[in-house]
């Protein structure tokens, strides 16, 4: 990977990528917040959201469970 990041840099292009999170990742922290929710730990279920949506996840809490979307 480094000798692919130097030659794209000497030839100019960009190659700076966001790291993307996994369904899987994103299903496993939303389910640590509802838990967090459920037993009535609102700061960690906020620090949750946060960090999700720092990583461009979007929550949406539905009468059907939390919903959610890349931005």
């Amino acid at each position: 990977m480094k000798k692919i990041t130097t030659l794209t840099d000497i030839l100019g292009l960009k190659t700076d990528k966001k790291e993307e999170m996994l369904d899987e990742d994103i299903e496993a922290l939303i389910a640590e917040r509802q838990q967090a929710r459920k037993d009535k730990n609102f700061a960690r279920a906020d620090e949750i959201r946060d960090e999700l949506l720092a990583k461009g996840i979007i929550l949406k809490d539905t009468r059907e469970g939390v919903r959610w979307s890349r931005a």
